[in-house]
């Protein structure tokens, strides 16, 4: 079986977004006669952004240096990279009408080179989506559609009567289309009417794990892993961290990512009287991650909303109960085994769920945690559903 795998963001090293669509890849190409092809424009690092004129600036000046190429990853693995400016979907459909032309042409070349495509695997409907509906007209290749953005639709992709053709076209002419969580499927079937499946995102179970030898620290350690931004929520987090100070509480908390509102967080931390607890660690990268899961007692995931939440399923899988809001997609996530769901954009309510877990986080199971993870969310457990999907596309 041969896949084309379409993602709308793709990491690179100066940008990591999409990298759990690299990673399903990665978990597909480990199984036994399943050939794929990755399409990636460089979703992550050729976009103009109006707001950022001097990087939108330095996007075009670099941008005849780029070449087409491709690269082997595995043996039955490989990215097609085909560069293409690309900017908001409000103007010009954001360039991608422009892109068809090269996408169709690199689907000649990838026939050429590793022969039939059975099936087109696009994440998310515009542009990924979008890109598969214009390939399906010329070439009648069929596609499915994962969609992972929450909240569903982007207001750009609304119209006064619905959605957009953009996003409209690619999920009715879709041969499937899956969800990432219930409360996605729920948004999407709203605006289309349409009855969808839900697979979520997997998680690399083999990278994340519980350390060796479990222990729990003599005052508790929490972890959060997140943008640093309004819409993660760390405005209440600050503020719930500070209500549960006020009663004389040991705790400490290290905040592991950057964002542009960092320097404004450190600042508000600071006159909420919390220096001496939160360690802000930056940026950090996978093994850097692990190590914070592993060693800490209990994660934090405060965000506004979620379609899906790899903070969570990455802090499971290292057997680590979790205090999540109830923002979409965590809770499918969370269970009374697992964890705590509390309000989102409620700092009284998060505040209380953290206190709730400090008393209560000694009594978890972290193997039943654990093995949570494995048994619904694991590559294997995610890729076996996927294959049921693309046999049923191939075979119709």
């Amino acid at each position: 079986m041969h896949i084309l795998i379409i993602p709308s963001w793709y990491p690179h090293p100066k940008h990591p977004a999409g990298l759990f669509i690299y990673e399903q890849v990665i978990a597909l190409s480990n199984i036994d006669n399943i050939d794929i092809s990755v399409l990636n424009w460089g979703p992550n690092e050729n976009v103009i952004k109006l707001k950022k004129p001097l990087e939108a600036i330095r996007t075009l000046l670099r941008y005849p240096s780029f070449r087409e190429k491709h690269k082997n990853i595995k043996n039955n693995f490989t990215e097609f990279y085909v560069p293409h400016i690309t900017w908001s979907s409000l103007f010009r459909k954001g360039n991608y009408d422009a892109f068809i032309s090269k996408a169709l042409r690199t689907v000649d070349d990838i026939i050429v080179k590793k022969g039939r495509i059975d099936i087109i695997h696009a994440h998310v409907a515009f542009p990924a989506g979008y890109i598969a509906c214009k390939i399906l007209q010329k070439t009648g290749i069929p596609f499915i559609i994962t969609e992972h953005s929450g909240p569903f639709p982007f207001n750009e992709y609304k119209t006064k009567t619905g959605l957009r053709k953009i996003i409209s076209e690619p999920l009715n002419k879709a041969n499937k289309i899956f969800a990432v969580s219930n409360w996605l499927a729920q948004s999407i079937k709203a605006y289309t009417g349409k009855s969808l499946i839900v697979i979520p995102n997997s998680v690399n179970t083999d990278l994340f794990k519980p350390p060796q030898v479990q222990t729990h620290n003599t005052h508790p350690r929490i972890f959060v892993l997140s943008h640093i931004n309004e819409a993660k929520g760390i405005g209440e987090l600050l503020t719930a961290l500070q209500v549960i100070d006020r009663k004389n509480i040991d705790f400490s908390v290290r905040i592991g990512g950057s964002g542009k509102d960092l320097k404004h967080y450190q600042k508000q931390a600071g006159l909420l009287g919390l220096n001496r607890s939160i360690e802000w660690l930056g940026f950090l990268n996978r093994e850097e991650a692990l190590a914070e899961y592993q060693n800490c007692d209990f994660g934090v995931m405060p965000s506004r909303l979620e379609s899906l939440s790899m903070v969570i399923l990455e802090t499971m899988a290292c057997g680590k109960p979790i205090v999540a809001t109830d923002c979409g997609g965590p809770r499918d996530l969370v269970t009374a085994a697992t964890g705590i769901l509390t309000k989102p954009n409620d700092y009284l309510s998060l505040a209380d769920g953290i206190e709730q877990m400090i008393k209560t986080y000694c009594s978890y199971d972290s193997e039943n945690i654990r093995n949570h993870c494995l048994d619904n969310y694991s590559d294997s457990v995610i890729t076996n559903k996927l294959l049921d999907i693309y046999n049923q596309v191939i075979e119709k």
